[in-house]
This record gives structure tokens, C-alpha cells and sequence, in this order.
């Protein structure tokens, strides 16, 4: 009945009485006090199915509202379903943000204190990683409707703080052999009168100091091909390989983000879900390329620049790489070893979708 006749249609449905017998206040309460019912009922109805009241004026306003209700919900039942281990990862959570954002803005401080230069703005720009990726982390727990808006925002900044890093090996080469060029003129008379040399032969005359070397053959891809691996020098076209395997990555990596959010909006489950495999797998491979193509220029490039600290910065930028390339499997891997199971609360389409990355509700 409450789907067949909108409740703004109640005051025709009602039977006729007699003029001796009408109560014209009472029969008014009467039906507002029903109508106001009918329209409760009708709006529960609605909000469990997903479509709007016919009488509902409001609904522009719930939609608004969709967002904030959704994340109390959400925390709300976190509380009511086991708050001790909510209220742990929250706790944790925040605490290594927290942590994080500190160290990281203290950094920062200390590198806007420099002179400026290019070198500073790469270093300030590879510095805004911790804080971007601790935050996003933090905000996908509180609210994991967003997961896929800070994970689009993670591949982002990732990717242009790798293009970032690999930008910075280069402007560091450029900047050793130009100084080494003007340290082999002693005489100050002698280094104005010498014609001054292309950059590009000096960054590789500084990478082949050592003599021809096995580049290329480094890990994650050929490291096993070393022993067979042929000796030469490194040339233009190297370096300009290095440089596209590093833009790959740089431009493959959000447009794979988006395409993976994409699919869940507008495909259906099973669609998206191997639509988001795909992606995976194209993501796993071009960071693959891009670590491989790093590892290259960071062999070739470990001894000229040794007091640069080179080491501690490719260390530190690859870790995150590396990381993300396995967290999936652990989680997938954790929740097949773990005890959760459709008798657990998880059926078997929400673990499939907490195996590829998808949070639901």
C-alpha cells in the first residue's frame, strides 16, 4: 500500500462521513498524525532499497549529508562490534601519523633554510612523501569509503616523487662534472679562455670513469643475467632510455589509478574486479621498469656521487616501492591464513573484494 499510494494522497483515501457525525478538528489530527506515519514508513522503505521518497523534499539535503553519515556509521559500528581493537588501530594509527608528519615537517624546515635552487625544490618536493602517504593512510581507516580517492592520491605523489628522485641523480651528475670541470683548470686566467664543453659529455665521461661496465644487468630484472652480461660504456641513448623507463612510470601510474576507480563506479563486481587485476599486473610491471631503470643510473652513478649520500635516499625511496608491491599479496595472505570465513561476518565476495584492495561497506 505505502509503495502503491504516496502518502501525500491519504486525505482522498479516507471513507466519507456524515455531516451530523464530522469532527472537523479531530478527524484533521487524525489524518496528519497518519499521514506523518505513512510518510516515516515510506522514507525507512526508501532509504533501504536507495530510492527516494515521492513525498521526501528533503533529499538533496540527505544526499549532502551522505558522507558525514556514512563515516559516523561506519565509526559507530566499528565501536559496537569490537571497539578494543578500533580503538588499538586508531590509536596506532594516529600515533605514527602524528610521528611521521613530525619528522617529516622538521625536515622540511630544514631544507626551506637552504639557498634556493633546483636541488632544494626536488629535496622539498620528495619530502612532502611521508606526510602525504601518512595522512591518506590515516583517513582511509576513518573512512574507507574514500579508499579509493587517497590510494589515487598515493599512486600520484608517488610517482612524481620518483620522477622527482630520478631528476635529482641527474641534476647531481650534471653538477659533480661541472665542477670537476672547472677544478681540472687551475689557473682562473686559463678557465675563461677554455671553450666550455657540452654538459652531457661530461655526466658521461663522469659515468664511464670506471671503464666499461656491466649496466643494465641490475635487479629486479637481469640482475640472474650478470655473469653473461656484455661490458660497454654508457652513451646518449642510455640515458635516454633511463629517462623513458622513469616516465612510464610517471604517467602509466595514475592513469592505471584511474582506470581501477573507474571500474568499480561504473562496471559491475566481476567486471571490476578483473578490470582492477589488469591494471595491477600493467602497475606491478611498470614499477618494475622504473626499478630497474633507477637501479641502472644508481650503479652507474654510486661512485661519482658518494658524497652526495646517494645510498641513504635510494634506500629510502625504493623501500616504499617494494612495500607496495607485496602488500597486497600479505593481505591476501592474511586473510586466507586468519579465521575469517562466511561464518565469521565475511562472506565470500567481501573477501575477494578485501584481497584486491577494495574496502566495502
Amino acid at each position: 500500500r505505502i509503495h502503491r499510494r504516496p502518502p501525500c494522497l491519504i486525505l482522498v483515501m479516507q471513507q466519507p462521513q456524515t455531516a451530523q457525525s464530522l469532527d472537523i478538528p479531530a478527524t484533521y489530527d487524525a489524518l496528519r498524525r497518519e499521514n506523518l506515519a505513512l510518510r516515516d514508513a515510506l522514507a525507512r522503505l526508501s532509504s533501504d532499497d536507495g530510492t527516494p521518497s515521492p513525498c521526501d523534499h528533503s533529499a538533496g539535503a540527505s544526499t549532502d549529508s551522505a558522507g558525514a553519515s556514512h563515516s559516523t556509521d561506519y565509526v559507530r559500528e566499528c565501536l559496537r562490534e569490537s571497539p578494543f581493537a578500533y580503538e588499538v588501530v586508531c590509536a596506532a594509527a594516529t600515533l605514527v601519523a602524528v610521528v611521521v608528519v613530525a619528522i617529516s615537517w622538521r625536515h622540511l624546515r630544514s631544507l626551506r633554510r637552504a639557498p634556493i635552487s633546483p636541488r632544494q625544490q626536488l629535496y622539498i618536493s620528495i619530502g612532502w612523501m611521508p606526510i602525504v602517504f601518512a595522512l591518506s593512510a590515516l583517513l582511509t581507516i576513518l573512512t574507507p569509503r574514500a579508499f579509493l580517492l587517497w590510494q589515487l592520491l598515493q599512486k600520484q605523489y608517488e610517482a612524481f616523487a620518483l620522477s622527482c628522485f630520478g631528476s635529482l641523480l641527474f641534476l647531481l651528475l650534471a653538477i659533480t662534472a661541472l665542477a670537476e670541470e672547472r677544478t681540472s683548470v687551475a689557473d682562473s686566467r686559463l678557465q675563461a679562455a677554455v671553450e666550455p664543453t657540452f654538459l652531457g659529455n661530461g655526466v658521461l665521461a663522469l659515468l664511464n670513469q670506471d671503464g666499461p661496465g656491466k649496466h643494465f644487468a641490475t635487479p629486479p630484472l637481469l640482475c640472474l643475467c650478470r655473469p653473461c652480461w656484455p661490458r660497454f660504456r654508457l652513451g646518449p641513448l642510455h640515458l635516454v632510455l633511463i629517462s623513458y623507463l622513469l616516465f612510464q612510470f610517471v604517467l602509466g601510474t595514475p592513469v592505471l589509478a584511474i582506470v581501477g576507480m573507474w571500474g568499480y563506479i561504473s562496471l559491475d563486481a566481476a567486471s571490476a574486479h578483473a578490470l582492477r587485476a589488469a591494471c595491477l599486473a600493467l602497475k606491478q610491471l611498470s614499477t618494475l621498469l622504473a626499478l630497474w631503470g633507477l637501479f641502472a643510473l644508481y650503479q652507474a652513478s654510486h661512485d661519482p656521487l658518494r658524497h652526495w649520500n646517494t645510498t641513504k635516499k635510494f634506500v629510502s625511496l625504493k623501500a616504499v616501492l617494494v612495500l607496495e608491491l607485496v602488500q597486497e599479496h600479505l593481505i591476501a595472505f592474511l586473510l586466507d591464513a586468519g579465521s575469517y570465513g562466511p561464518g565469521d561476518g565475511l562472506d565470500g565476495a567481501t573477501l575477494d573484494a578485501c584481497r584486491h584492495g577494495q574496502l566495502v561497506e
